[in-house]
């Protein structure tokens, strides 16, 4: 055999071994990907869906217990203050004390089942809330919400029809499932109380184990549930068996095929490599337009959530300006004479309820900055005199504590043309952060400078007890506080920086922060001396981004 054709056999086994080896690996590779790896992916959806269901009924629960604080954590109960609490239409409220007997109820009739004094029970024992559903595709909704008042814990049984489930928690259901799955909020004998794809069902046979092969509609799937904290609810996701195991079969039942093609024939094995890599591509792509899809279905979720605080803090609002209202006419004298212990009583009302309601419009501004709908109403304004009414107003505590407060601001920034609203309330939680965490005959200093081009920058400093490097990452994130535990000494949601820094943000500017443990703290923030009405857009910065400083 001359050399040319023993070449060309030579490099025709050659790229035969080889091409027959790379199909092999990509076999062996795909079948990695075993059942069980399949089925715990599965399972993992369920888990993320009932965490998310648990965060959006705890949220519910916080939102009765903080509603109905004001109301009904006094010494005495009335029926008229349960009656003005009810804020669902055909919906019911209780008041039940520490002794479980029934303080207030409306309607005047209602009456609590033994299956909801397990719940009320549970509360009063220390539980934070409880929600309860009736036996009756039709029964109310029942969340039992603690409250700790000076007079003893009370359980605030807020009571909402049913079918709510389904219009709320379906529709979300539906958002969180892939295309061919199937959804559902379940009690544990299986009845559904919500659902989101696939046939309409009244039971889904839940597996024993919390996952496995059941029957539904009259088809084999493959099902996975998880509880729900805080309730005898669990979500149960279910798949066909043939599409969950979809990619491992598709490549075992052609591995036997593909290699002996590839042995018997090169031609064929190279055609047989260009459809399993277009076949491969095609994959890639469905997975990614999937991805994306879900993606987006998280965003929408997302948004869901923000526009549900939204509505929540609008409607709480309601409610509180007229507990408000109604406490400064008392307070005043303006309905009758109040003697000297009322006074001091309705002055607390005045200022705890006037606390709630900053918690509140944080809450409000937060949904509104996440939903793009910042309002700005930039103006000619003086900084100097926005320092010096922000240092007014916290100047009682900085007293108290026997704080120095020093204002120094350059009169080279002035005039400046933006929302004096929004820097008031930016200098505000720089101002208040300092004096909470400084101690008793510290100072805090607030100073404002001209910086490169046409922006300007203040900086609030003190000598409180510094933050440190790991706790960096954390501080601007919503809802997050540094001082957390049992143990915590302040107040507050964990708002205030993040809305600092989106409000800043949203006008083109950016905050910092200069600081280590027991060298105190400079936050600062840079805006352009003249900002438009037009907010610029506001970036979720991904966890682990480094801090601006």
């Amino acid at each position: 055999m001359s050399r040319f054709p023993q070449r060309v056999v030579f490099a025709t086994s050659l790229v035969t071994v080889l091409l027959v080896g790379g199909l092999v690996l990509a076999l062996f590779s795909a079948r990695g990907q075993s059942r069980s790896d399949l089925q715990v992916g599965f399972e993992q959806r369920a888990e993320i869906a009932a965490a998310l269901v648990e965060s959006i009924l705890t949220q519910a629960a916080e939102s009765t217990g903080v509603e109905h604080r004001a109301a009904f954590s006094g010494e005495s109960v009335t029926t008229d203050a349960v009656r003005d609490a009810v804020a669902v239409p055909g919906g019911a409220t209780m008041v039940v004390g520490e002794d479980r007997r029934t303080l207030a109820a409306w309607p005047r009739d209602t009456k609590r089942t033994e299956d909801l004094d397990v719940a009320v029970d549970a509360v009063l024992e220390g539980e934070d809330w409880r929600l309860q559903h009736g036996a009756e595709d039709d029964a109310p909704i029942h969340v039992v919400s603690a409250i700790d008042s000076p007079f003893g814990r009370r359980a605030v049984i807020s009571s909402f029809p049913g079918v709510l489930l389904q219009t709320f928690l379906g529709t979300y259901l539906d958002r969180v499932r892939s295309a061919q799955d199937s959804a559902f909020l379940v009690t544990t004998d299986g009845r559904v109380l919500a659902s989101g794809g696939g046939r309409p069902v009244d039971r889904v046979p839940l597996p024993e184990s919390g996952s496995g092969r059941i029957v539904l509609a009259g088809q084999e799937q493959y099902a996975a549930s998880s509880p729900v904290a805080g309730t005898d609810w669990s979500v149960a996701v279910a798949v066909p068996e043939a599409r969950l195991y979809a990619p491992v079969r598709g490549l075992s039942g052609a591995m036997p095929w593909a290699l002996l093609v590839g042995v018997t024939l090169l031609a064929l094995i190279v055609i047989v490599l260009v459809r399993r890599l277009a076949r491969g591509s095609s994959k890639l792509a469905e997975a990614n337009v999937a991805l994306a899809a879900q993606n987006e279905e998280v965003v929408a979720a997302n948004r869901m959530k923000s526009d549900f605080l939204a509505t929540m803090s609008h409607e709480l609002r309601t409610p509180l300006n007229g507990i408000i209202g109604f406490a400064e006419l008392m307070h005043d004298g303006r309905v009758g004479p109040v003697s000297d212990q009322h006074r001091e009583y309705l002055g607390d009302i005045l200022s705890s309820a006037d606390h709630l309601r900053r918690l509140i419009d944080d809450v409000l501004d937060l949904s509104k900055i996440e939903a793009g709908k910042i309002d700005l109403r930039p103006e000619r304004v003086s900084c100097r005199a926005v320092v010096e009414e922000v240092c007014d107003v916290v100047g009682s505590l900085a007293v108290r504590k026997d704080i120095t407060l020093n204002c120094q601001v350059d009169p080279a920034i002035d005039p400046l043309h933006l929302d004096p609203g929004k820097l008031k309330q930016v200098l505000f939680n720089y101002v208040s952060n300092a004096l909470k965490f400084t101690p008793e005959g510290g100072t805090v200093s607030i100073t404002g400078n001209v910086v490169e081009g046409d922006r300007f920058r203040l900086v609030v400093e003190d000598d409180g007890p510094g933050i440190g490097q790991e706790d960096l990452d954390r501080l601007w994130s919503a809802f997050e506080q540094l001082d957390t535990g049992s143990s915590r000494r302040h107040g507050g949601t964990g708002l205030g920086l993040s809305l600092t820094r989106r409000i800043v943000e949203a006008q083109g500017g950016e905050v910092g922060v200069e600081t280590a443990p027991g060298r105190g703290s400079r936050f600062s923030v840079t805006l352009p001396r003249v900002v438009t009405a037009e907010p610029a857009p506001v970036a979720e910065p991904a966890p682990g981004d480094p801090v601006a400083v």
